[in-house]
């Protein structure tokens, strides 16, 4: 998916054709909600490059009853880089709505700086962490690769916790992502529009996370669906988060598992077989005290 800067059939708007931002922006890998490696789009942003290859679904299993679970593999992309992906889609009797657990895997041969975007419709309402907000004069947060096009709004480190939330909300609905961090992880505020002089690109928003230095890291986030704001009688209800924490227990070259903590005791854990594809393969790995077994890649497992 490339992405488009176009109005289409809209004259007055570079004759309905794609603008020049379609190059510059729309086909980088920086303006999706996938990983970023040194501020460089992935196949350099050669198009024809990229075409030649595809990502590989290596899992899914859609019959999981209280979950359904994707997974994905790209070794193109980057040289000397796999990236792996899991998008877990849960049930709870805990929480209000469906939760999404998205683990985003990068193992490489030497340190990189990875960049996670996550680009949302809606409007800034929290972070659980100290920010510093540009008030009088913008920045872009880099020169190429798209970066030039993203204004730099606003900048923190979580140095007390290990877990970061973003709370936005879109229309009558609150979002919270939550994600595993560290004092060093640097997460941005970011907004779209920069060297952008015809006003082509649309006026969006996104919430970055940074680490530095990294040979191998796992991106492991919860995002959560809740509360409800009513405007008629202008009230809202449950707009904070029940995420407490999430954390990477397990990260080994076999396994990988997350355990994200919500109110009230309950928890989701999210065990993962790096290595074996088979559908029918059982796999015991004891966590934390307690022996968990499930078939295939994904195990999902709540309390």
């Amino acid at each position: 998916d490339y992405g488009a800067s176009r109005f289409l059939n809209i004259e007055a708007k570079y004759k309905g054709h794609y603008t020049r931002e379609n190059q510059s922006f729309a086909k980088q890998t920086i303006a999706h909600n996938t990983l970023v490696v040194d501020e460089t789009s992935h196949f350099a942003g050669d198009i024809k490059v990229s075409s030649r290859y595809h990502s590989d679904i290596i899992y899914h299993d859609f019959d999981g009853g209280h979950f359904q679970v994707m997974v994905a593999k790209d070794t193109n992309a980057y040289p000397g880089i796999e990236m792996k992906r899991t998008l877990a889609y849960v049930t709870t009797p805990f929480l209000q709505f469906p939760l999404i657990l998205d683990v985003l895997q990068a193992n490489a041969d030497k340190e990189h700086q990875y960049d996670y975007p996550i680009w949302y419709n809606g409007h800034f309402v929290s972070l659980n962490f100290p920010y510093a907000k540009a008030t009088n004069e913008l920045k872009t947060l880099g020169t190429k690769d798209g970066y030039q096009h993203l204004w730099l709004e606003a900048w923190g480190q979580n140095k007390s916790r290990n877990t970061s939330s973003f709370t936005f909300v879109n229309k009558d609905r609150f979002y919270t992502i939550s994600i595993a961090t560290t004092p060093q992880t640097e997460m941005k505020m970011l907004r779209l529009g920069a060297n952008d002089p015809d006003f082509n690109l649309r006026n969006e928003t996104a919430f970055l996370i940074r680490e530095k230095a990294r040979k191998n890291h796992t991106f492991a986030t919860s995002i959560e669906t809740h509360g409800e704001y009513d405007v008629v009688m202008e009230t809202s209800s449950n707009l904070t988060s029940s995420c407490e924490e999430v954390k990477v227990v397990m990260d080994t070259a076999s396994y990988t598992v997350v355990k994200a903590t919500y109110k009230g005791g309950h928890s989701v854990m999210l065990c993962l077989s790096n290595t074996d594809t088979d559908r029918e393969k059982e796999h015991r790995l004891t966590v934390e005290g307690t022996m968990y077994a499930w078939n295939g890649r994904c195990g999902v497992f709540m309390k």
